[in-house]
């Protein structure tokens, strides 16, 4: 049971850093003193963006049988990380620019996110796992991420490299998808 909330924690947390959702954070947040704002902005887009995909996989995990989701899963995990490994890295600009933090926020997070790879992986992880604990996991990762990119800022892009960030995530999907497909559920 507990793995139902540390694997999704696990995961997101790992393809979240460095992503440009985090440095938008960062940015928005070096903006403003109303830091609460952004924070609360980006929450609530993370919340709702990730809670629809989580809402759509336990549905959809009803309607078809464990072995085919374990596959697909294990596929759409090794076929992130391979685009990540070989793909053009991270894509997407974040508009400095803000009147209201947590309007500025909530759009510019909820954007990013919507067809995210975290998003897509989330809904994921609940047609396998405890939709509740899976999405409880997934928030937990993107809080704690979201409020070391505003104390800090892009310190780990800067010092591990944005390339090597990419790599190591991009192996790390290719791991859990091939998990996924060979050991049992």
């Amino acid at each position: 049971m507990m793995i139902d909330f540390i694997l999704p924690l696990a995961i997101v947390a790992l393809a979240e850093l460095g992503d440009k959702s985090q440095l938008c954070i960062f940015i928005m947040s070096s903006m403003t003193r109303c830091h609460l704002h952004v924070f609360a902005g980006v929450m609530l887009a993370f919340a709702l963006a990730d809670g629809i995909a989580v809402f759509l996989g336990s549905w959809v995990s009803g309607l078809l049988p464990m072995g085919i989701l374990r596959m697909a899963s294990g596929l759409v995990f090794i076929a992130f990380g391979l685009v990540s490994l070989y793909g053009d890295g991270v894509s997407g600009k974040c508009d400095s620019r803000i009147r209201s933090p947590f309007i500025g926020a909530f759009t510019m997070i909820f954007l990013t996110e919507w067809g995210d790879k975290t998003q897509i992986m989330s809904g994921i992880m609940s047609t396998l796992y405890n939709p509740v604990l899976v999405f409880s996991g997934v928030i937990t990762a993107l809080a704690g991420l979201s409020l070391l990119a505003m104390a800090t800022g892009s310190v780990a892009s800067k010092k591990v490299g944005e390339a090597k960030l990419n790599n190591i995530t991009a192996v790390a999907f290719i791991v859990m998808g091939a998990a996924f497909l060979l050991l049992p559920g």
